[in-house]
């Protein structure tokens, strides 16, 4: 309850126009951020002038005081609420330099368990392949690795006949039909995952 209103409103104008500047920094600099301090005081100073308006609000003899704190803390409210995403700009150096770095650490875990997953692999084949060479056709399913590369490749070049005529075509379209499906399911895939 306000028992006097000129000493009321004397009181808190300091604290009103405090905020008012505050409010002002804040929207000529829309990119500027507050520090911890000084945030905890904006904080304070809207909470003050919301609870100045509910006492002013029982006054009828002050309907431009009443008018000038809701639209104070109208802004402040505003300010503090805001929910508009800031603009996409395309930074390059900051992906690279920041978020991706940060992403990396974040998932370091995931990728020490891949990369020991392909070094046990590759380890694994590698020793195979030492202990029984014989074992790559049932290792490897492709069937141009079970010969020397070096015959292989003289053999093609010694044919008269081409094996791929008039295949060609029919193999590209499966080739370009293969790819795109595959990558619609991936995108599928990772859209549906997150």
């Amino acid at each position: 309850m306000i028992l006097d209103l000129r000493k009321f409103i004397k009181q808190e104008q300091p604290y009103w126009d405090e905020l008012a500047g505050i409010l002002d920094q804040l929207e000529k600099a829309t990119g500027s951020r507050l520090g911890l301090a000084r945030l905890k005081r904006f904080h304070y100073l809207y909470q003050r002038a919301s609870t100045d308006l509910g006492k002013l609000a029982t006054f009828s003899s002050e309907p431009n005081m009443r008018v000038y704190l809701e639209s104070l803390v109208g802004r402040a409210y505003g300010e503090i609420h805001e929910t508009r995403e800031k603009p996409h700009r395309l930074a390059p150096l900051r992906w690279f330099f920041t978020t991706f770095p940060r992403t990396f650490r974040k998932h370091i875990i995931a990728f020490a368990v891949s990369l020991l997953a392909m070094f046990i692999g590759f380890s694994l084949g590698g020793f195979v392949i030492l202990i029984d060479p014989d074992a790559k056709e049932s290792l490897i399913g492709f069937s141009h690795l079970e010969g020397d590369p070096s015959e292989r490749v003289a053999k093609e070049e010694n044919t008269d006949r081409d094996r791929l005529s008039g295949k060609k075509s029919s193999f590209s379209s499966f080739l370009m039909t293969h790819n795109t499906k595959v990558s619609i399911f991936t995108l599928a895939l990772g859209m549906t995952y997150g």
